[in-house]
């Protein structure tokens, strides 16, 4: 029977669990090829614990990083932190592999903020709950319709005296002079009321 056929009979009957320990040793015994066909063997079946699988890949991002393949370290170790930024490696784990791993970490973290920041930026400045309201423009329109209002009627009452023909010359100037007051209250008021509404447009 050859190796391969042998290995493969193996692979069938073990657990990921002892697929996993298998790889590790042979990592440990430098047998790089071996270790990664156990790996990709782990990687495949569907029985293989999430713990199982970040750590073949943790394996395998070691394994690709002693080799000097740092674009296939990156991409497991990727994988690893994206899931779990806090993972840390074995204690025995080489400074070369612990360096690199931390600056895969450190990628990690920076988009993660990266994806956060834009989200705050894009937010309103001020909710509507803190605008405040626009009181001093209704206020101020108020004001300006009452004395309209009043104007017209101060100005209906003088208009009315003063088409009586019957009253005396005196009374009748007094009618004008009130008529005239009444259309000045008119046209305060609406200055007064277009004031207000331009208060209310700048609250909007």
């Amino acid at each position: 029977m050859s190796l391969a056929l042998l290995l493969a009979t193996v692979l069938m009957s073990a657990t990921s669990a002892e697929v996993l320990v298998a790889a590790r040793a042979a990592e440990a015994e430098l047998d790089y090829p071996k270790a990664r066909s156990l790996i990709t063997e782990l990687l495949a079946r569907t029985d293989a614990a999430p713990l199982e699988v970040l750590e073949a890949h943790v394996l395998a991002g070691q394994i690709e990083r002693t080799a000097g393949n740092d674009d296939g370290a990156r991409e497991h170790f990727l994988f690893v932190l994206r899931r779990d930024v806090a993972w840390t490696l074995p204690a025995n784990a080489p400074p070369k592999v612990r360096t690199f791993f931390e600056l895969v970490r450190d990628d990690v973290v920076a988009e993660s903020k990266a994806t956060v920041a834009p989200a705050i930026a894009d937010g309103p400045l001020l909710s509507p709950a803190t605008k405040a309201p626009p009181i001093a423009g209704f206020v101020v329109a108020g004001v300006g319709a009452a004395v309209a209002v009043a104007g017209v009627a101060t100005a209906a009452i003088g208009e009315s005296g003063f088409a009586d023909a019957g009253s005396a010359f005196e009374e009748r100037a007094s009618n004008r002079a009130v008529a005239l007051a009444g259309w000045s209250g008119v046209a305060v008021g609406v200055v007064v009321g277009v004031v207000g509404i331009a208060l209310l447009v700048a609250a909007e």
